[in-house]
């Protein structure tokens, strides 16, 4: 999800770390402490690295292997 090297805008940086720490959350089980905001859910779904499977929010395998 990051390249250390990418050129991008500072905005798209941080938006790409933001949904990352995200990511994070979702795999530790703290979604429900840290509630996802709509726009970074519908983001996570739109890059397929997160689905909902009963009213439940889980990583793909893309998105298991984009928080490692």
């Amino acid at each position: 999800m990051l390249e250390p090297h990418i050129h991008t805008a500072p905005e798209n940086r941080d938006r790409a770390i933001a949904l990352r720490w995200v990511l994070r959350d979702i795999k530790s089980n703290r979604a429900k402490l840290s509630p996802i905001s709509p726009e970074d859910l519908r983001a996570l779904i739109e890059l397929d690295l997160v689905e909902t499977r009963d009213d439940a929010v889980v990583l793909t395998t893309a998105g298991a292997s984009a928080v490692l």
